[in-house]
């Protein structure tokens, strides 16, 4: 499948900002974000489970928020310096593995959020709701279980869509912390997979997908902003 019509769209996605932005007020934030993904399904007819958890923590570095005067925020983050940590298993419903890996992936991201404050900006305690969508590259290697599996590397991209809720906490004049969960049950992915199996030909040992999900991805993040 040509991955360049996903592409496109993952790098315009960033590029198109609300025209109301230009009269609002603009801040600087920096702070980690903590996210764990669980995907469980049954392969059927012949009941394999296949199984992931990930844990991941990422150094928002930076974002760049601007406040319109209606109690509307937009945030777009640069989220880089990613350590992740993830358990792959395919077993039958015993269980009893049958093969696995463990892996260990870097990543750098964009996300996009609007956030709607509940309440006036003159609290010093500001609770919102808002709305995400997020972009993440990342290039996966894999350790698997078993002698018969293939160390792989894999270039991927995924977007992200759903929700947030959380609390900004005035700090002073200028600063602010920003601390909110997000959930987005919706993932757009694009694979490209390469196997390291002699027994294959050249071209069959690269494949690339494109893959619609709906699954678990739960994130909470800290930040500390300064309006400038």
């Amino acid at each position: 499948m040509n991955a360049r019509p996903f592409l496109a769209l993952f790098c315009l996605t960033f590029l198109i900002i609300p025209a109301s932005l230009s009269q609002s007020r603009i801040a600087l934030k920096a702070g980690p974000t903590f996210t764990y993904q669980t995907f469980t399904r049954i392969l059927a007819p012949d009941e394999i489970l296949e199984s992931t958890r990930t844990v991941s923590t990422t150094w928002i570095v930076p974002s760049l928020l601007i406040a319109g005067k209606k109690g509307i925020n937009h945030q777009l983050s640069v989220e880089v310096g990613t350590a992740d940590f993830s358990d792959y298993s395919l077993s039958d419903t015993v269980p009893v593995a049958i093969v696995g890996e463990v892996a260990f992936d870097m990543q750098a991201g964009l996300k996009y959020q609007l956030m709607i404050f509940l309440i006036p900006e003159e609290k010093s305690i500001r609770p919102y709701l808002g709305a995400s969508l997020q972009g993440v590259l990342a290039v996966h290697t894999s350790n698997p279980y078993t002698s018969t599996e293939f160390r792989t590397r894999e270039f991927i991209g995924n977007l992200y869509g759903g929700g947030i809720i959380g609390s900004r906490i005035k700090v002073r004049d200028r600063g602010f912390l920003d601390i909110d969960v997000g959930y987005a049950p919706i993932r757009l992915q694009y694979l490209n997979e390469r196997i390291n199996d002699p027994i294959l030909p050249i071209r069959q040992q690269t494949t690339n997908t494109v893959n619609l999900d709906l699954f678990a991805n739960l994130s909470a993040a800290l930040a500390f902003g300064i309006w400038l």
